[in-house]
């Protein structure tokens, strides 16, 4: 489970302690790679999520 923490403006997910930059861009790990993406439309008023995962991109690592 993913939670945004408003003080400091991060998703964190409490299964592993990943977390995430506002627009699903990795900050730190356990995770390998970015949160995937989900298509998403407003249609008069409403917001419309479609089922169509785009994966997140791995994350390069810096270390050897």
């Amino acid at each position: 489970m993913q939670m945004w923490l408003w003080e400091s403006e991060i998703f964190k997910t409490y299964c592993d302690g990943s977390e995430f930059n506002i627009d699903g861009s990795y900050i730190s790990e356990p995770s390998p790679r970015n949160l995937d993406e989900l298509p998403v439309s407003i249609e008069q008023g409403m917001i419309w999520i479609t089922n169509t995962v785009m994966l997140g991109n791995p994350v390069i690592s810096t270390s050897n």
